[in-house]
């Protein structure tokens, strides 16, 4: 069973939540890879930033192999695990190669 990272009365994740994927966030992707830092916004509010990506997991739970059903905290954690091989994955192939790959140039920032 994954640890709780939503509100069971408004089903959105906590605020305090989105520490761990900022954690994951600056240490696979800005430290390593330079990207942006995290930022949780324009208003840099940690509420609001995990309403939006509470909307963002259940909109896109099909790319998690969930549904609009599944319980947010199991999405969340797809979403970690899947972020993390994904930086990971680009951190061995490296930059160039994920451009030459899409076509485009790789500039991330992640943002909620």
């Amino acid at each position: 069973m994954p640890d709780c990272h939503s509100d069971p009365v408004t089903g959105n994740l906590y605020p305090w939540a989105l520490e761990q994927a900022e954690r994951l966030w600056n240490r696979h992707g800005a430290e390593a890879l330079g990207f942006w830092t995290w930022t949780a916004g324009k208003s840099n509010s940690k509420g609001k930033a995990a309403i939006r990506l509470s909307c963002i997991l259940r909109d896109n739970a099909h790319w998690l192999g969930g549904s609009r059903h599944t319980d947010l905290d199991c999405l969340y954690e797809e979403f970690l695990g899947q972020l993390q091989i994904s930086l990971i994955r680009i951190h061995q192939q490296g930059v160039d190669r994920v451009n030459e790959q899409t076509g485009g140039e790789l500039n991330i920032r992640l943002s909620f």
